[in-house]
């Protein structure tokens, strides 16, 4: 088990980049590259853990993160995580359980 301390959120992008442009995933399922979007807008990302004073963001919420605030990424367990803090997160838009 993963924890975080103070404000900080750990996540996953939902979309990953290499030095060729972004993965994206259509509605049907294809992997396509995305040159016209890079690292220099924000993101969004789907929450993993969040710490003890965080207090808008939840594990399993997708949230839109400032441009290039957040840390390099590691993988633990083959799983590729990044960290921000709560106040780096523009918005968020919460799963529902319908």
């Amino acid at each position: 088990m993963i924890t975080t301390l103070h404000n900080n959120i750990l996540f996953t992008f939902n979309d990953e980049s290499d030095s060729q442009g972004f993965n994206n995933v259509s509605a049907g399922g294809i992997v396509y590259k995305s040159f016209d979007h890079d690292a220099k807008t924000p993101r969004w990302a789907t929450v993993l853990v969040v710490g003890p004073d965080v207090k808008d963001v939840k594990a399993g919420d997708e949230i839109l993160i400032e441009n290039l605030r957040w840390s390099e990424g590691h993988e633990i367990d083959g799983l590729k995580i990044w960290m921000t803090q709560e106040s780096e997160v523009m918005c968020v838009r919460e799963q529902t359980t319908e």
